[in-house]
């Protein structure tokens, strides 16, 4: 069994042992992977996950840079801002019904799959 890339350039070869294939070489840029890359294959756990005993490989993985920081992990913990009172100014209404929400789909006139109008 033979692992390639898109480009057809050859990743891993293995030789089949009974029901297992095993790995029979392994192409130096597995090992050149940056911290980054371990980091996202592996769902972005933080350095102090990987560190404890929960990660068994993680003496294998490359060590996490000074002053490392994951850009896609500091956007996703983010909160929304408050709105500033000048936006939330311009959108109120000065007198009843001069702004209003409602629901446009409203009974349709085609019959459902269930037979539900």
């Amino acid at each position: 069994m033979y692992v390639f890339r898109e480009n057809k350039t050859e990743v891993i070869w293995g030789k089949l042992d009974g029901q297992d294939y095993v790995v029979q070489e392994e192409k130096e840029s597995a090992k050149k992977m940056t911290y980054q890359q371990w980091h996202e294959a592996l769902g972005h756990p933080s350095p102090d996950y990987l560190k404890s005993n929960n990660y068994s490989d993680a003496a294998y993985l490359p060590k996490v840079p000074k002053d490392w920081q994951c850009e896609i992990c500091i956007t996703s913990k983010r909160t929304k801002r408050k709105p500033t009172s000048t936006t939330d100014t311009e959108t109120r209404s000065e007198t009843p019904f001069e702004l209003i929400h409602c629901d446009l789909s409203g009974k349709f006139s085609k019959t459902s799959f269930g037979k539900s109008n």
